[in-house]
């Protein structure tokens, strides 16, 4: 027997509401799947941005005597040696006050980013203290990310580099000063930590460097107009730090390979610079015959 009209209509919301209601839901997760685990400035959605309230109620008197103490020590080329009371003023919750970062004990002015580390975005974890643990965790919550950096995996320290050369080369971004405590002591020399960090650094980074067997080049070709070929910091699928240049590689079988090589490397043996290429230039064009 067919149903009804009438057994349609009761029936229809109890299929489709659940169905939208799971589909939204799927949809939800599935934007949260592709927002970056890792830190980039970019502003989020709206409704993905996190909602927290400041954790952080300050004194005003400590504000304005911070204030002060940061104007009468706020010189270009002079580090200030921020306590982690004073630098915590700096978090953006308070009107006309800078916003300061720290990444491995070394501070940054990045009011100018005031979009991304303002409250209510999610990377106001780093604001008003050093989260350098959250440049390559992904944690964005106080409570996850540390100065900390000894129990990150070797390469992780790259990312925390990166990151750290990304403030240091900003167009409007400044450095102002350096944390005391983990990093740095209170007459701003570095500390074991830092020293350690550094040491882990460049071990991770001669690894790297010195492979048993060169990442191959990218290439792409089309039809009618040619090749083109480039060397990035993950051509290859090898992910580094080093991007390289594009050489030929005569192996032992006699056979050529193209090859992304650090320029500490491009005097060694077996490697020519491809036909039609500038040497120095890490992306050739070569135009079909």
């Amino acid at each position: 027997k067919m149903p009804s009209s009438q057994h349609v209509m009761f029936i229809l919301p109890l299929i489709v509401f659940p169905v939208l209601f799971y589909s939204k839901s799927l949809l939800s997760e599935h934007l949260r799947t592709f927002i970056p685990q890792n830190f980039q400035e970019t502003v989020e959605p709206e409704d993905l941005q996190e909602k927290v309230a400041p954790a952080i109620v300050h004194d005003m008197k400590f504000v304005e005597e911070t204030m002060e103490w940061y104007k009468l020590q706020l010189s270009p080329g002079k580090d200030i040696l921020f306590s982690k009371e004073r630098l915590a003023i700096f978090d953006g919750t308070v009107p006309d006050v800078p916003i300061i970062i720290c990444i491995i004990g070394h501070c940054f002015d990045v009011s100018p980013g005031s979009q991304f580390y303002a409250p209510g975005r999610t990377y106001n974890v780093f604001a008003g203290r050093d989260g350098s643990t959250a440049f390559v965790t992904g944690k964005f919550q106080r409570e996850n990310s540390f100065e900390e950096v000894e129990r990150l995996k070797d390469e992780q320290l790259l990312g925390i580099e990166h990151w750290h050369g990304f403030y240091t080369k900003h167009d409007t971004y400044r450095r102002v000063g350096v944390l005391v405590g983990h990093y740095f002591d209170e007459e701003g020399r570095p500390t074991d930590k830092l020293l350690d960090y550094q040491r882990r650094l460049a071990e991770v980074k001669h690894r790297q460097l010195w492979v048993d067997r060169f990442p191959d080049c990218n290439v792409h070709y089309e039809i009618g107009k040619g090749r083109r070929i480039w060397c990035g910091t993950d051509s290859g699928g090898f992910e580094r730090y080093w991007a390289g240049l594009p050489r030929m590689l005569k192996e032992g079988d006699g056979k050529l390979r193209c090859v992304c090589v650090p320029e500490e490397r491009l005097g060694e043996d077996g490697l020519t610079p491809l036909a039609n290429c500038a040497p120095e230039s890490d992306t050739c064009e070569q135009p079909e015959a």
